[in-house]
């Protein structure tokens, strides 16, 4: 999906990079995963869609299989970590649509880090302790204002706190897809953002709400999975409110990347906006 993103430089060079190696190589053979939401991204960008492609349909995980998924990884850690079977039930029961998998993920490694210490997982530790699915997120999001009450230079309240976070995340770290109008994670670069955020920004990274990438050419951040835009019962009112934006701005930041794409100055003029 990120390869896609309009007016991303990096995305555009990858782009290209990728169109030269298949150019060069006629047995190279490029397999990507993409979401069917931003399936006509790939289905309509020119510089790929004149190589051969083969779609091939991957369908939702089956019940059975989501029992593999919780009990696979804890069978071959190093750590032996044995997951009561009336736990993997439950997250069975629990767990189903298309924030499954990755919400899933994101409790499995709260639970491990948090109570995991014996090597042994129980469903009390879910429904008593983490209080379940909904207060996964919650609580990571609570550690972490918490740790920011107590960071010099942010606000001691956490109203306050808020406030901040929703500069920090909007307009920044959200887009709003524009063909299928749901939220999703947009990649900013440090720099960019509030700099009076940047103390907040490091208690979320802590907590694997946000992640940050200082290995790239210019530091980014970016929200560790969208399930927090839909989970995070503030942060979608806050979308919501401001939605309408949002689509505006990822309107804006396409046809703006269109006219730099445009080789012929005609083309380009034609692109230019013009009144409202």
């Amino acid at each position: 999906e990120e390869l896609f993103l309009a007016g991303d430089e990096e995305a555009k060079k990858t782009v290209a990079l990728l169109s030269k190696a298949m150019e060069a190589d006629p047995k190279l053979l490029l397999l990507l995963t993409i979401r069917s939401d931003s399936l006509s991204y790939l289905q309509s960008n020119p510089i790929l869609s004149v190589f051969q492609r083969r779609l091939f349909d991957l369908p939702p995980l089956s019940t059975a299989a989501f029992k593999e998924v919780i009990e696979g990884p804890a069978g071959i850690s190093k750590s032996g970590i044995k997951i009561q079977p009336e736990l993997v039930e439950q997250l069975i029961k629990d767990f189903e649509g298309s924030d499954a998998l990755p919400l899933l993920a994101f409790t499995l490694e709260r639970l491990v880090a948090d109570h995991g210490e014996d090597g042994r997982l129980e469903l009390k530790d879910y429904v008593e302790k983490m209080k379940g699915m909904g207060g996964v997120i919650r609580k990571a999001v609570d550690l972490a204002f918490e740790k920011a009450r107590e960071t010099p230079g942010l606000p001691e309240t956490r109203q306050d706190l808020e406030t901040l976070a929703q500069r920090t995340f909007l307009p920044w770290l959200v887009r709003i897809d524009d063909a299928s109008d749901v939220p999703k994670c947009s990649v900013a670069l440090r720099r960019e953002l509030p700099q009076e955020s940047l103390p907040l920004i490091n208690c979320l990274v802590d907590q694997r709400l946000l992640v940050t990438d200082e290995k790239a050419s210019e530091p980014t951040v970016e929200v560790a999975q969208e399930a927090v835009y839909r989970h995070r019962l503030d942060l979608k009112s806050w979308i919501d409110k401001r939605r309408e934006e949002l689509m505006l701005s990822e309107r804006i930041q396409g046809a703006a990347s269109e006219w730099h794409n445009a080789q012929d100055p005609a083309k380009a003029g034609a692109l230019v906006h013009r009144g409202e």
